[in-house]
């Protein structure tokens, strides 16, 4: 969702009001302010990931099932379309009365339960922005944008992916929506101490519910690992392997040659005193097209042959491909495991930030300040190692 700045001012903090912060908390608050804005970049990217892992587990499961029906001689299967609209990914539950969800039913599910989650980054981004801008004595708006986010998130329904991340996405939601009210409604002075304070407890539950999330979604991509070992298990069963990783493909067996048209006896071989039969025009006719047809039949021959063994050919290196392109999306799962747990990590340093931001504008003691800094520190250090593993797991 797009930020606009410059929107209707409802949050008005100003130096020329009641009240002055004191040197410490500005301080605290400039630098956390800081690098909480930073963020927004690089946290925000973390519900489209999983959308996108589901998505290659889905294109797995389609060779899967095409391999399956051809090794059966059941024909090639459904398209790739039909495949995910219809193939049943998530089956039903009578319990809580959710029907079977398709692949392409199941993926949006995960998307749809990580909007909150996107919408939180970027109100956390913008209250650090307002502290960075309030530690510079400058006024500070929050508009309409948080509002309608605050109203989204109030109106959230929990995603039926029949899992955890469902329920993590709405409880991300229901902690946004307390948020950014508070940053909408709330109107203070000058009196950054109190603001900060205020904000706490909104900020320390919003980055709990956060860090459900992340863990749900880390053990989704874990599942979606596991399907795909699952899957290149049941292919190498039904191909008769017995590989624990992509099959090397097979080398073509070289086709034996044409044999070469018989040769013609030598002029020297024939009698001496035999007469070449006379021939009629049309005969001779006739037994040329013979040869025609002959060598035509040879090279047909021939070409059936190489038809056949690269039938053979492909149909060994099947398996062998989709043994390749499993491996390849268990490996990008692992990088997309690390890469949320490297998010937990992230959260928790925000928490401790937050609580440590509060401290000192409750005390404005320098050792406060220092320990708030080093903590910061760590936390945009976090950003930057995150940031390089999130580039590579695009690549």
């Amino acid at each position: 969702m797009g930020l606009r700045a410059g929107a209707a001012a409802l949050l008005l903090l100003s130096g020329g009001l009641v009240g002055c912060p004191q040197p410490q908390i500005i301080d605290a608050a400039n630098a956390y302010g800081k690098t909480t804005a930073d963020a927004v970049a690089v946290a925000g990217s973390e519900p489209e990931t999983v959308y996108t892992v589901c998505k290659k587990r889905a294109y797995l499961a389609y060779l899967n099932d095409r391999l399956a029906h051809e090794k059966l001689g059941a024909g090639l299967g459904p398209p790739y379309e039909e495949f995910f609209n219809q193939a049943i990914a998530v089956q039903a539950d009578p319990s809580s009365r959710r029907p079977a969800l398709s692949y392409q039913q199941y993926c949006n599910a995960l998307r749809d339960a990580g909007k909150p989650f996107a919408d939180a980054v970027a109100v956390l981004s913008r209250y650090g922005s307002a502290l960075e801008a309030l530690s510079g004595d400058a006024a500070v708006t929050i508009g309409d944008d948080v509002a309608l986010i605050s109203t989204n998130a109030g109106g959230f329904v929990a995603a039926a992916t029949g899992n955890e991340v469902g329920a993590a996405g709405a409880a991300v939601a229901s902690a946004l929506k307390a948020f950014a009210e508070l940053l909408v409604k709330e109107r203070v002075a000058a009196d950054l101490e109190a603001y900060v304070v205020a904000a706490d407890p909104h900020v320390q539950r919003l980055l709990a519910a956060m860090a459900r999330y992340d863990r749900a979604v880390k053990q989704e991509v874990a599942n979606q690992r596991n399907d795909i070992r699952a899957s290149i298990n049941a292919i190498e069963g039904l191909y008769g392997l017995a590989t624990n990783g992509p099959a090397p493909a097979p080398a073509p067996t070289p086709l034996a040659p044409a044999p070469p048209p018989a040769a013609a006896p030598p002029a020297s071989a024939a009698p001496s005193a035999a007469k070449p039969a006379k021939v009629s025009p049309e005969v001779a006719a006739l037994r040329d097209e013979l040869e025609r047809v002959k060598q035509a039949l040879e090279r047909e021959r021939a070409d059936r042959r190489a038809s056949a063994q690269l039938r053979r050919d492909i149909n060994a290196l099947k398996p062998a491909l989709f043994f390749e392109l499993a491996s390849s999306f268990e490996e990008q799962a692992r990088g997309v495991e690390a890469e949320y747990a490297k998010y937990e990590g992230l959260l928790q340093k925000w928490q401790t930030a937050h609580a440590q931001l509060v401290k000192v504008a409750q005390t404005d003691a320098r050792n406060d300040l220092a320990a708030l800094r080093g903590t910061v520190g760590d936390l945009a250090a976090r950003l930057k190692e995150l940031q390089v593993i999130i580039e590579g797991n695009k690549k």
